[in-house]
Parts: C-alpha cells; structure tokens; sequence
C-alpha cells in the first residue's frame, strides 16, 4: 500500500463484535486499495475507477488519516474532463490508455468526493483548482434537465446502465451536484450570486424529484419510463439515495426509511454506504445495527462470516464472471459506523468542528478513535440498561470545537466532570434541540452524564 501518515488509526469497539469485524474488514480493504494509486482490486484490474475511489478514499481518510494520495486522484480525475469532455463530464476511469469513457453516475459523485475530502483536510487550495471542473460538471448535469419536466433525463454517458430514460438515482445526486458546487463556490468566498444560482438550481431539481417520481406512499420510484409514466418499483437503492443525500421532505422521511430498512441488502456494495447513511439520517439506529450483523443475507457480516478479509466487488462472486474478492469499493462501511454508531462527523473543514452524536439504540456501548489533521478525536460512551445513566467521555484535539449531543431533555440534567455542565469548563454553549441537549465544547478531555439512561 501507499506510504501512510504516521497517526494512530482509527479504532473501534462495542458489544457487538461482528460490528467490530465489520469495521477491521473495512479498514483492510481500503489500506490495501491504496497504492500509486486508488485501485479496482491488488488481485486483477489495478486501474483508478472514479467510484472506486470515491469509497476507498473516504475510507482511508476516516481510518488513517490519508490525504495526499486522495487530492492527487482528485486532480488526475479533474484533468480527465480537460482531455476528454468538453461536456463536463469526469472519465469513470484515470489515467489510462483507454480513452473517453465516463458513466454519468461516476461523474456526479465527483463533487461529493472533492466536499468530503475538504471537510477532512481543509485544503482550500483543492478547491480552488477544482472549482471551474466543477462548474463545467453542473453544466453537464443542467444540460440534461428537461423543460419540460424539470427532471435530468437521458444524462449521456458512453456507459449507460439504466434502460429508461428518467432515473430517480441520476436525479438524486444531480441535486448533490449543484449543491456541492454551491458548497465549494461559498467556502472559496466566490460572488453570491454564483452561489445563489447553483442553490436555485438545487431546489428546482430537488422539488420536480419529490413532485414527479413518488408514489402515493411517499417512497420514490425508479425513474420514468420513455412515455413519460412511472417505473413502479421502488427500490431500496433510489430511496436509500434520496435519504442520504437530503432530498427527502422530513414529512416523508419516516416512509422511505420503513421501506430502506424493511429490504434487507438490496444494494451493492459500492453505494451499500447510503443504505445505512439513510438509517442513521433518519434515526433508525437499531435496524443500522441488524442489518450490519445479519451473517445469513446479503452484507458485510456475510462476507466475515464466510471467512474473507477484504471486501468483495459483489455479495455473491462468482469465479466464472470475473468478479473481484478484494475489491476496496465496499470498505466505506467503516465511514458509517464512525459516523453513525461511534457518533463523530465533521462539520468544518479540516475537522475544525465536529459532531459528537451517539446513537438512539442499536449498540449499548462503543468506544473509538478517529484521526484528524488537528490530532486524534477519541469518543467513548455507555447506554446502561436499567435506567442507569447515559455516560460520554469525549476528548476534543486542539484548535477543534465539538458540538457533543447527550440525550437529555434539560440541561439541568446533565453534569461534566461531575459538575453542573453551565458551570464546567470549557463549555461555550448549551442548547436543547429533538429532546436532547446539545453542548459545545473547546479542546481538552471531558465526561458527560446525563439521568436518562439514553
């Protein structure tokens, strides 16, 4: 693998120990998928797919810190659109010898890569060099948006895997797209009115998704067909998108959920992610925690169960397709139990702030570090059965703020070190919010208990 930062890796334990494995599978498949390059798999094609990288990459961020590898495909990848697309698009994969080749869903993830890959590190000056790539990319994604309708249609690709016209997926993350561009265009401080432009785009996109291609249930379908009428099903896959990215009203967010966690693991591993990022988003913690130790179905503890180290291309492989059994796009699963059931995410570039939210159910404790450029974030907390109480031992690196959630509806109910927390040190802020108090804190070590069990 890549040369590493010389940092403590992430860590992660609970009572769960196939959460725990889950985790490990996830660390080893990114370390080993990262080499001159993010590659498809160390055993067979070792070329940089964009979607490949996508995952392998947040991966290697959350687990060990790593950064430069990952600005350097996302410069090679924006270099692609200068060589080949003159329509915005993003070749699916580069370098290489093969020529002009994109998949429209693989162009659209870029900008969501170049955001994440900000948060971690900050690097403005990433941002800046990527900005006009950007740009040209949500021209790409306005091209294809019908007058009609509203609704990306028929977004070109030399690599097509829908047979219909109007695919609700495509829609979801051109949404993403022009609000990731909106995003990069603020934080590099450019004209409002860019920004504002990228925004209006967002909400008109994001209002004919939820207008044309829901259901009455408020789950979304597929797409539409040529004829412009429905595609009925409505897979795990779209809805878990739309949850994930934020395009769900909040009014029917709890019937898209019902649907993601009632199907299993209908979705391959390289966007599996979202199916469990739409769990977290809309606090379905518990059934996170079913699916990532169901041994029997598809899904990563699957893959443990039946003895392998590293993640697979597909949940089934079969040795007469070809299929990859090291293949790093599935390892971002370690992502989302960081973020979901450790509870830290940034929310500032370069982790200058950061969330601390521990789960509503699933796990009963879990404890774990999470490597920064600031230093190491390190998160401990306890839901004791009984109606004991809830305890999160939380240590801030320096020059980072946190804000940390402690379930707890009155602050008067929560101490700090054993202290009322309006009289604690370091505490620069309480609010309560959704029954629980949130805290924010500067660097240094603190633990949080609050009377309710959690």
């Amino acid at each position: 693998h890549t040369a590493l930062p010389d940092l403590p890796p992430a860590t992660f334990t609970s009572d769960q120990p196939v959460v725990d494995a889950v985790f490990r599978l996830g660390m080893h498949s990114a370390v080993f998928t990262a080499q001159e390059q993010f590659i498809d798999t160390p055993t067979r094609e070792k070329g940089p797919w964009l979607f490949d990288g996508f995952n392998e990459s947040r991966t290697a961020m959350a687990a060990v810190g790593e950064q430069n590898l990952t600005r350097k495909s996302l410069l090679e990848f924006a270099q692609s659109q200068g060589r080949y697309w003159p329509n915005g698009a993003i070749n699916k994969i580069y370098p290489t010898g093969l020529g002009a080749l994109d998949i429209n869903e693989f162009t659209e993830i870029y900008p969501e890569w170049v955001w994440q890959y900000w948060l971690h590190t900050g690097d403005t000056g990433l941002l800046a060099a990527v900005y006009g790539v950007l740009v040209r990319l949500a021209g790409y994604v306005l091209h294809a948006v019908s007058p009609t309708t509203g609704l990306v249609t028929s977004l070109p690709a030399t690599n097509v895997y829908y047979d219909f016209p109007v695919v609700t997926r495509l829609n979801v993350l051109g949404v993403n797209v022009f609000q990731r561009v909106a995003d990069v265009a603020a934080a590099l401080g450019r004209p409002t009115a860019e920004v504002a432009l990228q925004r209006r785009r967002r909400d008109r996109l994001a209002a004919a998704v939820n207008r044309l291609l829901t259901r009455p249930d408020g789950t979304f379908v597929d797409g539409l067909a040529a004829d412009g009428t429905p595609e009925m099903t409505a897979s795990q896959t779209a809805n878990a998108c739309a949850a994930a990215y934020g395009v769900v009203p909040t009014r029917r967010l709890a019937a898209v959920a019902a649907l993601v966690a009632s199907s299993g693991m209908e979705a391959p591993p390289n966007t599996a992610a979202e199916v469990l990022r739409a769990l977290d988003v809309a606090g379905r913690h518990a059934d996170l925690v079913v699916l990532l130790t169901d041994a029997t179905g598809d899904g990563w503890a699957n893959i443990v169960a039946r003895g392998a180290t590293f993640t697979w291309e597909v949940w089934n492989p079969s040795d007469a397709n070809g299929d990859s059994m090291s293949h790093g796009w599935g390892s971002n699963v370690l992502v989302e139990i960081e973020r979901a059931l450790l509870g830290v995410r940034p929310t500032g570039p370069g982790f200058a702030t950061f969330a601390v939210t521990p789960p509503t159910g699933g796990l009963g404790r879990a404890a774990g570090t999470v490597p920064t450029p600031r230093g190491t974030v390190s998160v401990s907390w306890v839901r004791n059965a009984g109606g004991g109480p809830f305890q999160l031992d939380v240590e801030v690196p320096p020059n980072s703020v946190a804000e940390v959630t402690v379930p707890a509806g009155r602050p008067q109910d929560v101490t700090e070190g054993g202290r009322p927390i309006d009289r604690a040190a370091g505490v620069r802020r309480i609010a309560v919010a959704d029954g629980a108090t949130r805290i924010e804190i500067g660097s240094g070590a603190y633990r949080f208990q609050s009377r309710s069990p959690g």
